[in-house]
């Protein structure tokens, strides 16, 4: 037993060693991570985030891993699941929601309908966990999450656990400082406004069926490139270079939606790195407009 996990062991903290993480993915692709490790509190994730880092132990917190490409093999990093041990949900006042990390998008939709708060129904259709929602800051039809973020709660790299108030410069599009950080984000604090339950119910089953309409259902990552650039979208710069439908190995850029790569079986991680590769230099040579990834390549 390697130290790492051996004081993981003394503490009481449920974790894995080798742990396969390809069918938990979203792009169903993945290795082996060198630890899982599945706390069930914000004491317990900071204390695993403290051992970790204590012995060189590379870290990163998972949720539903929507936003990632995977390698394959083994992944010399400990994965801090935050899906099960933080899936509370409560209103905070009137206007307010306090939710884990690892409740899902589904699930915070719903609570937020029931409960007649507005404000954030951009949000429905997005897989994914609050804790990544906050993570990548994100968001779809011109709009992001940070918009009704109040507070994020996260623990540190010395154990301990911390509140930190959405102000200037905690946000960007698609980019928070817990990027830079090294932490977990254990739940968020959120403001809304004051609607009806049909009336956000209504807004949200409009804002999911549009996504079904243009999104592909095989295993993807979601949007693959930023849409940063103010007069096209990714997905209409990609078309127009007659990307729809190339293939590298098992993946495909989506004849539904040219801003997703999808996963039509058996694609490697190499197989997606390089057909994004071949989509970057295609858009540059022909319309001269670099494209960045919105998802996270694990390694």
């Amino acid at each position: 037993m390697n130290p790492v996990s051996a004081q993981l062991a003394q503490a009481g903290i449920e974790h894995y060693s080798d742990f396969t993480v390809k069918e938990l993915s979203y792009f169903k692709i993945g290795g082996k991570a060198a630890l899982f490790i599945i706390p069930n509190s914000a004491k317990e994730a900071a204390a695993a985030i403290k051992i970790c880092a204590a012995h060189g132990m590379p870290y990163m917190a998972v949720g539903c891993m929507s936003n990632m490409v995977i390698k394959d093999g083994r992944i010399n990093r400990a994965f801090i699941s935050v899906k099960n041990g933080f899936s509370h949900i409560e209103k905070k006042g009137a206007l307010g929601i306090t939710a884990g990390a690892g409740v899902t998008i589904e699930e915070l939709m719903n609570f937020a309908a029931k409960n007649g708060l507005s404000g954030m129904e951009f949000m429905a259709g997005i897989p994914g966990s609050v804790g990544g929602a906050v993570f990548m800051n994100a968001g779809a039809f011109g709009e992001s999450f940070d918009k009704v973020i109040k507070a994020v709660y996260i623990a540190d790299k010395r154990g301990k656990i911390r509140k930190i108030e959405n102000k200037k410069g905690v946000f960007s599009y698609r980019k928070s400082v817990f990027m830079k950080k090294q932490c977990v984000i254990t739940g968020a604090e959120l403001k809304l406004v004051k609607s009806t339950p049909a009336k956000v119910k209504n807004r949200v089953k409009h804002i999911i069926e549009l996504r079904k309409q243009k999104h592909p259902q095989e295993p993807s990552a979601g949007s693959f490139f930023k849409n940063k650039f103010p007069e096209y979208t990714a997905g209409r710069v990609i078309e127009e270079c007659g990307l729809k439908g190339k293939k590298i190995g098992g993946a495909a850029v989506s004849e539904k939606h040219a801003n997703f790569i999808v996963n039509k079986g058996n694609a490697t991680f190499n197989d997606v790195v390089k057909l994004a590769a071949l989509v970057k230099k295609t858009v540059f040579k022909k319309k001269g407009i670099h494209l960045k990834e919105e998802v996270r390549y694990i390694r």
